[in-house]
């Protein structure tokens, strides 16, 4: 079916709502009447008028040469009524056929505005498809016209017909000439649409001398489908001798289908997905996805086109399979292959992985068998394949769970993990595995459990059991996941202070990591927190500068040691330094410090201090000075100008400065601040009404500026 008999079942349907009426109904108002309203100097009148003799049926006849002049009617609602019920009609609207015809022409120059778009066209055509035979030989004529929205309309009414338009099949193939898309697409699919009939010129016409013709004729025969399968041997001959790239692009695009044999078929457009020509490939991997009924040959040849050692042809061939996604099981092995032949793996293996589902989940089971246990880390390929197949893995990685060999236990566990949410299901299975006796599969199994986001007071539990775990690898795994165990963190914050005295370093290290997420519990870790931090790397400096941050004022004890983080040579631990010390120390201290900060040498620090001097408030006006400079400087711009907010300057030569920012906000803050102060910011009269003379300035800043100066000078 052509898009004009798609897109015009609605039309019809819309019409045939309006038209549908029992044969016993008694009309209220004479036909003749209504005739003479569709007439009347008002458009309520005319739209009344159209609705009704629409609801008439067949009965509207005698209305037909109204309903024809209404087509002119500059009122759209008038004019759709009018060329629905003509379309209704049918062949009783004969007479309606040259007024249709001259709506096909987008040229012309009379009637209302909404004409100039395509829908005058459209339903033009579809009124004429409606009417039939009797349309033909004008649109024959349309289809010479010099204008291409005129041919395509008319293709589509004679689609819309279907094979009673036989006598415009070479006269359509003719127009395949023209590349306008719109025109070409329309004549494509009228031809299609006329259907077998069409076949033998269209076969003739792969072999016109242009490419243009024979390029549609393929198109347009793939539209028929089915009916033009007694040439589906000439079109994959062509197809494996023609040198144009458009053209040979359209034949694959009909080998599937006209039906080509499969073998023939699939070693046709197997090649072409290797062409070098990108929509001849495009063309090629497009008629594969839909030639269904040689999939189980496609996928063995891909397959074998897997292991080619162009790593291009390789690739397209896995990205190909994948978009057949579960057919494509049997290829698993090669694309298992092919991903573990370099580390990191392709992605476009692991994504076809994905994307065949849970049918890969077998296959990658079995590659793992002789797999080192400690290789298998998230960013293992195994793993990466998980979330791809998503919760279809789900199943198959619970049971794995249970496997003998330990490699095919840890990517169970660290699958799960990636699968987060999703592996809910498996909660009982996954908990089970957090005391297996290999503690590589109880750390990750511990993140998997967690991951569920399921049954808090369970996980939470197990993760305070593993932080005391008898091997070191599931007590760091435990206190990586304090921090999401979320609100429950702070019930193990005893176990994870108690972990601060680990023996191993790596365990303490990745406590000391956890701290932040209880912070507001660990206060009884200060006193050994004070012993790590003088010989701790910047990182873990960092971590235990942000536990005292949050303990706040309790951590008064780490003030002293907090403030000589202030100097330390990383920008980065001076800038969690300050913020420890302006949580921890008393209000009436910090400013001298944060005021000390935004003369740092790094915007980290700087930014920092302004951050807290924005929490000062008012307090902290003495700081104008320094942030008013940050306000040059892009990266440190918001910030300064959220403090400056915060704190309300009342400093006039700094207000005045800010008046010469190129920030409108910047300026209208300053303007509104010195409007503020009155008679006291009388010095910043002349400023201001320099920037209201300022060339180029905002009307909008210059009646700010008016409005301010009025409360400054209220006299003059």
């Amino acid at each position: 079916m052509s898009r004009l008999g798609k897109a015009g079942g609605w039309l019809a349907a819309l019409a045939g709502a309006l038209l549908a009426v029992t044969a016993s109904a008694e009309e209220a108002v004479p036909l003749e009447k209504l005739v003479a309203q569709l007439s009347a100097s008002d458009v309520a009148s005319r739209r009344e008028a159209s609705y009704q003799i629409a609801r008439r049926g067949p009965a509207a006849k005698d209305a037909v040469p109204a309903l024809i002049t209404a087509l002119a009617d500059g009122d759209k609602q008038v004019w759709s009524m009018a060329i629905a019920t003509l379309a209704e009609l049918g062949p009783l609207s004969a007479d309606a056929i040259p007024a249709l015809i001259a709506g096909l022409d987008p040229r012309q120059k009379s009637g209302p505005r909404y004409r100039k778009g395509a829908e005058v066209p459209f339903r033009s055509a579809y009124a004429l498809s409606r009417i039939g035979a009797p349309a033909i030989p004008p649109l024959l004529e349309v289809l010479k016209s010099q204008d291409s929205v005129a041919r395509g309309a008319a293709a589509r009414a004679l689609g819309g017909m279907g094979p009673v338009a036989k006598e415009a099949i070479l006269p359509l193939i003719e127009n395949l000439r023209f590349d306008p898309p719109m025109e070409r697409r329309e004549t494509v699919e009228a031809l299609g649409a006329i259907g077998r009939e069409a076949v033998a010129p269209l076969a003739d016409a792969l072999a016109n001398p242009q490419a243009l013709i024979r390029a549609g004729a393929a198109l347009a025969l793939a539209q028929v489908g089915a009916d033009a399968k007694p040439i589906a041997a000439k079109v994959a001959g062509l197809a494996t001798t023609e040198k144009d790239a458009a053209v040979r692009g359209a034949l694959f695009t009909a080998i599937p289908k006209l039906g080509v044999e499969p073998a023939r078929g699939v070693a046709i457009l197997v090649a072409g997905a290797r062409d070098d020509d990108a929509a001849v490939r495009h063309a090629a991997t497009n008629a594969i996805y839909v030639y269904r009924t040689a999939q189980p040959q496609l996928v063995a040849a891909l397959t074998a086109l897997l292991r080619d050692p162009n790593p291009t042809a390789s690739e397209r061939a896995a990205a190909v399979l994948g978009r057949l996604g579960p057919v494509s099981a049997p290829a698993v092995e090669a694309l298992l292959e092919m991903a573990r032949q370099r580390v990191p793996a392709n992605p476009i293996y692991l994504e076809t992985l994905g994307r065949i589902g849970a049918d890969a989940t077998p296959g990658i089971l079995r590659a793992l068998e002789k797999e080192n246990p400690d290789s298998i880390t998230k960013d293992h390929w195994s793993v990466r394949c998980v979330p791809i197949i998503g919760g279809e893995a789900l199943p198959e990685l619970a049971r794995a769970l249970t496997r003998p060999k330990v490699s095919l236990r840890i990517f169970a566990a660290r699958g799960l993990r990636e699968l987060g949410a999703v592996a809910a299901p498996a909660f009982d299975a996954i908990q089970a595995a957090t005391a297996d006796a290999d503690p590589r599969v109880r750390a990750a199994a511990l993140g998997a459990l967690v991951g569920t986001r399921a049954h808090g007071v369970v996980a939470m539990s197990k993760v305070e059991s593993a932080l005391k775990d008898p091997d070191a690898i599931v007590r760091i795994a435990a206190a990586g996941l304090v921090e999401e165990l979320g609100e429950r963190a702070r019930s193990v914050a005893p176990t994870l202070l108690a972990a601060l005295g680990d023996a191993d370093a790596k365990v303490r290290a990745a406590v000391v990591d956890a701290l932040p997420a209880v912070a507001g519990a660990a206060e009884p870790a200060v006193p050994r927190l004070l012993e790590v931090l003088p010989t701790a790397d910047a990182a873990t400096r960092v971590k235990i500068l942000e536990v005292f941050a949050g303990i706040g004022p309790n951590a008064r004890a780490a003030l002293p040691a907090t403030r000589q983080q202030m100097a330390d040579a990383n920008p980065e631990v001076r800038a969690v330094a300050l913020h420890a010390v302006a949580k921890i120390d008393d209000p009436a201290a910090r400013l001298p410090v944060m005021l000390a900060g935004l003369d740092d040498g790094d915007p980290r620090v700087r930014k920092a201090a302004a951050e807290e001097i924005a929490i000062l408030g008012d307090k902290a006006r003495d700081a104008t000075g320094k942030l008013v400079p940050m306000l040059q400087r892009d990266a440190e711009r918001d910030v300064a100008f959220d403090a400056l907010r915060k704190i309300n300057p009342r400093s006039i030569p700094d207000l005045i400065l800010m008046l010469s920012d190129r920030d409108l906000n910047v300026k209208s803050f300053a303007v509104r601040r010195l409007a503020s102060l009155g008679a006291a910011a009388k010095d910043a009269v002349p400023a201001m009404k320099d920037l209201i003379a300022r060339p180029g300035e905002r009307e909008e800043t210059r009646r700010t500026v008016r409005d301010a100066l009025k409360k400054i000078e209220p006299g003059s």
